[in-house]
């Protein structure tokens, strides 16, 4: 294991060169970066055998949610489905990586994966982003039957901000009666008073920083109370987990989210939710930007079979 050009953090080399992103409390730029990302998706390409159709989630008199609906040709109807909340602390759109991991997941398992395209927290705080996830959540429940969806074997997925998110979805739809059997939490954002040891100390790591870490919670919750957060926009602060679906979760170790994530999976665990932890080594946040690694593949394998166990085919994991 080499380390970063800093010398203080034993990241693996694949790792170790990206800079920090340009994080800074200004809309005009996180735009023109989210404008960036939509630009290098247009290269993205769809593997043979794969399906995606673009969708319309109608909220009433509201603008419409995109949702981009993947799925592996042969998958047998009906399929179980995951909601994929995609990172970018909020503010940032789906990328090519996104819409990658989406296909990789419905080859490996005949899940569905419904990637939703929310509104981002440059445009609106919370809880516009969550509403659309969550609409995106009720739909396919609502349409299983024409969507071709096992409506007992619906999962929520995300990774970083988009982990809150799925987390989110996972807490409300316990509270409402909606039925959710897995969570799939990739590096996600939990914890909004951003206290833990890890989200104070890294404050130079490769790609994301406590620094920025922090500035994307003040752009997501501007206008809301912070002390405490609003239901369901930080994880961390709901104090009962019990009844909560089972989860995996996946961190990796030099990342600002690292504690509070770990911290998550052992409050699930306490609670009795079934939990698969995977603490990743010598990784930073978004190990996904680098799908060549040979850690990332080992990771991306650790979440087909996580996504098979808990959602595909629960029962058998049970016997």
């Amino acid at each position: 294991m080499a380390e970063d050009t800093t010398g203080k953090y034993a990241i693996l080399p694949e790792f170790s060169k990206f800079p920090a992103l340009p994080v800074r409390n200004s809309p005009w730029l996180l735009r023109l970066l989210s404008l960036f990302i939509a630009a290098q998706r247009l290269t993205q390409r769809w593997k043979p055998g794969i399906r995606a159709l673009r969708r319309q989630v109608r909220r009433g008199t509201d603008a419409p949610v995109r949702v981009i609906e993947v799925s592996a040709a042969g998958s047998a109807d009906p399929s179980p489905a995951l909601i994929y909340c995609h990172g970018g602390a909020f503010f940032l759109t789906y990328a090519a990586i996104h819409l990658d991991n989406a296909q990789h997941i419905a080859r490996a398992t005949g899940c569905k994966v419904f990637v939703v395209d929310y509104r981002l927290s440059t445009e609106a705080p919370f809880p516009a982003q969550f509403d659309d996830c969550y609409s995106c959540l009720r739909w396919v429940h609502e349409q299983a039957e024409e969507l071709g969806v096992d409506p007992s074997r619906i999962g929520v997925m995300g990774d970083s901000a988009g982990g809150a998110l799925a987390a989110g979805l996972a807490q409300k739809a316990r509270d409402e009666g909606l039925a959710v059997r897995a969570q799939i939490l990739l590096y996600p954002v939990t914890d909004s008073s951003c206290s833990s040891a890890s989200a104070q100390a890294f404050t130079d790591t490769p790609l994301w920083t406590a620094g920025a870490n922090r500035i994307m919670w003040d752009i997501y919750l501007r206008g809301s109370p912070t002390n405490p957060p609003p239901r369901y926009a930080s994880p961390s602060h709901r104090e009962d987990l019990s009844g909560l679906p089972a989860a995996y979760v996946e961190t990796a170790e030099f990342d600002p989210l690292r504690d509070e994530a770990i911290d998550y999976a052992k409050r699930l665990a306490a609670a009795g939710v079934t939990v698969r932890l995977n603490k990743t080594r010598g990784t930073i946040h978004a190990i996904d930007t680098v799908p060549g690694s040979p850690t990332t593949q080992a990771a991306m394998g650790k979440r087909v079979e996580a996504v098979r166990e808990l959602l595909v085919d629960p029962e058998g994991m049970a016997a």
